[in-house]
């Protein structure tokens, strides 16, 4: 998952360029499996939503740890949003924002119960922090 990760966000710095991505993730927990783009709709949400065009760099800070559950914290330092507004439709693509956020959450309580999930902080001009928990699957017990 970190490598595609990586794959979008170097085509989004081709594109955008102005930020920076930084990683926290302990070695002993990288052959740790979580589903299929789980982390990249956040990122994306990141670099669409909260950096691009800003007048200063961006920067997004992906950190993971493992006690009980697998944690990753994704953090931004861009513009913010109210989370407790409605969504906006995206005037390009014709759909409404959050979607992809939505389908991660509905994906994780399906497959892993509802003990797991994400959680989001943000506030206008605060940059947003987005918080996933999921279970400790180990290679040899993926299940998706």
């Amino acid at each position: 998952e970190l490598e595609l990760l990586d794959s979008y966000i170097y085509i989004q710095k081709v594109r955008f360029v102005n930020f920076t991505v930084h990683y926290e993730v302990p070695e002993e927990i990288m052959d740790l499996q979580i589903g299929r783009f789980m982390l990249q709709p956040f990122v994306e949400n990141c670099i669409l939503h909260g950096l691009r065009g800003l007048p200063y760099e961006g920067r997004i800070d992906i950190r993971a740890t493992c006690s009980d559950a697998l944690y990753f914290e994704i953090h931004d330092n861009g513009r913010g949003f109210d989370p407790s507004a409605p969504p906006k439709e995206d005037p390009v693509r014709k759909v409404q924002d959050h979607i992809g956020i939505e389908n991660v959450k509905e994906r994780i309580r399906i497959h892993y119960g509802d003990q797991y999930g994400i959680q989001m902080e943000s506030s206008n001009g605060c940059g947003t922090i987005v918080y996933l928990k999921l279970p400790i699957v180990r290679p040899e017990e993926e299940t998706t």
